[in-house]
């Protein structure tokens, strides 16, 4: 995947986003289900919810963990109909 802030704006502030539709790390985790490492070493791996980074601070979109969400649970299905 690739990171938002990469490919959104070379530059992104806080303030180019609504405080509803960030999410730090560690409400991610509890949404996901997840220790917040796991998000990290995931994103290391290419794979979960794409991040923005401002500064030393990890951001996510709420759309975009809603998505991940959605992909998973899709891919789950298609992979319950795919086997005998």
């Amino acid at each position: 995947m690739v990171d938002v802030a990469e490919s959104e704006s070379p530059n992104p502030t806080l303030s180019q986003f609504n405080e509803s539709d960030i999410m730090l790390p560690p409400e991610v985790a509890r949404v996901l289900h997840c220790h917040p490492l796991t998000l990290l070493r995931w994103h290391n791996m290419g794979i979960g919810p794409p991040r923005i980074k401002i500064g030393r601070r990890v951001y996510y979109h709420r759309r975009d963990v809603d998505a991940y969400l959605h992909s998973m649970s899709r891919k789950t299905l298609r992979d319950r109909r795919e086997r005998p």
